[in-house]
């Protein structure tokens, strides 16, 4: 099974890392972040497209209790 790397990176990719800082205009900031990632133009509906499944499935994974070390 090959990786499609370039929708893995647009869903790394999606938030940006300072996001927490600056939630208002994060998608420009991703966009920006994506083109030079992938070395081109990156419409919002690329982005939404490749991170549609991604993005839910993380929101989950954050949420569930995680066994810490040593338990």
């Amino acid at each position: 099974m090959s990786a499609n790397w370039d929708a893995l990176l647009l869903a790394y990719l999606h938030d940006p890392p300072d996001k927490a800082l600056s939630i208002r205009g994060h998608v420009p900031r991703a966009r920006d972040n994506a083109k030079i990632a992938v070395g081109g133009h990156v419409s919002k509906s690329v982005l939404e497209e490749a991170v549609s499944e991604a993005d839910p499935l993380a929101s989950i994974i954050e949420r569930l209790p995680m066994p810490t070390a040593g338990d």
